[in-house]
């Protein structure tokens, strides 16, 4: 069971494998974690004492501390230490620093041990079982629709790629080109026609993608059928397109549906970026395209249209976040549900 079943969609399923989980010697040294933690460019980063404990107890524990890390910064970003690894209730003994580390120590040792809550489903690795029960109804819910609970974008699978060394992770292979190295397939990149917009010009990149080619509208054509995008994306795509809000606080709704080959389109002031530099767009906001995301350097790929060209770079939640959108759109993403 497991990684076969993932293959059909986005770039399918990744897990730790067993192997690792109780694996304390590949990543032994706590400064040579921290030292790369620091270098992630991260929301928050983690006190070097807290670094040092989690080391020690996963050491005594026998389990590969690489995994403490990757659950903290996926339930707080490194914040928040009373409800560090999202364990329990966060009540009684399950506040604080120490209860909460030893009550993650103890369910990842119940998915190793295949024992408790940690059975299901059965006949599964280690890192399924763990994520499947432990981690919100959002896992699950990846597991029963695409066979898998990490993608290859999925937060604990992208931080761990950082920790450990190639092999410790196996991802599925798919017919869809792997986000990892590049972007979601077949979506072109058009400009802004002459009496249209960016919003059209993004819509119509998408209604290309989703028909395969076979509906290639031009902006101005899709502005003249259609009076709304959100319209002409649920018409022309056969999906069902939903509007969100703060994608900035949002983020790992933007990341599982990239993982799964699924474009996102989003609201910004941010026009371009030439080098380090951003643009921001004149207007009250600019709509683009979400079409990948690589780990290596933890960025967006980007289609931004304009009225001669249509660029594609890279841009950092940073940069998103520092771009900002008009205040009017409240950070306005849509996807598909």
């Amino acid at each position: 069971m497991g990684l076969e079943l993932s293959t059909n969609v986005g770039n399918g399923g990744c897990v730790l494998v067993d192997s690792a989980f109780r694996d304390t010697q590949t990543l032994s040294d706590p400064d040579i974690a921290w030292n790369i933690i620091k270098k992630m460019h991260l929301k928050n980063i983690p006190k070097k004492e807290r670094i040092d404990q989690i080391f020690s107890e996963a050491q005594k524990a026998h389990i590969n501390p690489a995994i403490l890390l990757a659950f903290w910064n996926a339930e707080q970003t490194f914040g928040n230490e009373y409800k560090a690894f999202g364990y329990g209730k966060f009540n009684g003994k399950d506040k604080g620093f120490e209860n909460q580390l030893a009550g993650a120590l103890g369910v990842i040792n119940d998915a190793i041990e295949n024992r408790g809550y940690y059975t299901q489903p059965e006949g599964e690795n280690i890192w399924t079982r763990l994520l499947y029960n432990y981690v919100s109804a959002e896992r699950k819910n990846s597991y029963n629709e695409f066979g898998y609970v990490s993608g290859g974008m999925e937060n604990r699978i992208v931080f761990l790629g950082k920790l450990l060394p190639d092999g410790m992770i196996e991802c599925a292979k798919t017919d869809v080109e792997n986000l990892v190295s590049g972007q979601v397939a077949n979506i072109p990149c058009k400009k802004q026609d002459v009496g249209s917009d960016c919003a059209y010009a993004a819509t119509a990149m998408i209604i290309s993608w989703a028909t395969h080619g076979q509906e290639n509208y031009t902006s101005s054509e899709l502005h003249k059928k259609y009076s709304s995008t959100l319209i002409a994306l649920n018409r022309e795509t056969g999906y069902h397109w939903v509007q969100g809000k703060n994608y900035l606080n949002e983020i790992q709704t933007v990341i599982n549906s990239l993982e799964q080959g699924k474009p996102v389109l989003f609201y910004s002031r941010l026009y371009r970026k030439e080098g380090e530099k951003l643009i921001i767009s004149g207007q009250k906001r600019h709509v683009m395209v979400m079409v990948g995301y690589d780990t290596n350097d933890s960025s967006f790929i980007v289609h931004s249209s304009g009225p001669r060209d249509c660029a594609t770079f890279k841009v950092t939640l940073q940069e998103l976040r520092s771009a900002g959108p008009h205040e009017d759109f409240n950070y306005l993403y849509v996807y598909i549900k």
